[in-house]
């Protein structure tokens, strides 16, 4: 038996790892909304704003 597992990571210049959500089903490991959050988060270094 094979156990699926799938994941979006965003990975900063300095090889840390900024980003990363995953989850057993792949169109549960990936949110739009959070990916670009945190991309612009990464770029400018405040958190996002809600």
């Amino acid at each position: 038996m094979n156990i699926q597992h799938s994941g979006t990571f965003l990975v900063a210049a300095d090889g840390t790892v900024a980003y990363r959500r995953t989850a057993k089903l792949p169109p549960n490991s990936f949110d739009r909304h959070e990916l670009l959050a945190a991309i612009a988060h990464s770029a400018t270094g405040r958190p996002p704003r809600r």
